[in-house]
This record gives structure tokens, C-alpha cells and sequence, in this order.
């Protein structure tokens, strides 16, 4: 379920959300354009979390920021993500 959803204050990652799993493992995505969620919402894979700037003007088109956290701890992705 969605855990938070709002302005990073501290950093630069602008709109972010939170998504806390079934595991206790929280998703992060930071760096979006727009946010399709609400705090709480109930989400599944494949559903939207939101979009990223498409403005040809902004030097993040394209780019978002992904981590995974485990309790107070971010962990690598790569350790529990298949990438090909």
C-alpha cells in the first residue's frame, strides 16, 4: 500500500512515493512529473504510480529515481530485482 506520497523536502527528488510491500520492503520512486496515487491506495503490479517529465526542456526528461528499503536500510535493487 501507498506509504507516502508528497514533495521531498530534504533532497532534490521532487514528487515521490512510497510504496510499502506485502514483505515490509518499501519501493521509492522519486523524480515524477505527475502522481497517479493517493496515500493508502492499494496497489498491484502493473498499475500506474505515475509519469515522468516528457518536456523536451527538461534536462530529466525520462528519468526517475528507484530504491528499495528494508527497514531503516536502502538496499541495492540488483539483489532482489532480475534484471536482463
Amino acid at each position: 500500500d501507498v506509504r507516502f506520497v508528497g514533495e521531498d523536502e530534504e533532497g532534490d527528488l521532487g514528487k515521490v512515493v512510497v510504496i510499502r510491500h506485502y514483505d515490509g520492503i518499501e519501493s521509492w520512486y522519486g523524480m515524477l512529473d505527475d502522481v497517479s496515487v493517493k496515500l493508502y491506495d492499494f496497489v498491484e503490479p502493473g498499475d500506474l504510480i505515475g509519469t515522468v517529465s516528457q518536456d523536451e526542456d527538461d534536462d530529466r526528461i525520462g528519468v526517475y529515481y528507484f530504491a528499495l528499503k528494508d527497514g531503516n536500510t536502502f538496499i541495492d535493487p540488483a539483489e532482489v530485482i532480475t534484471i536482463d
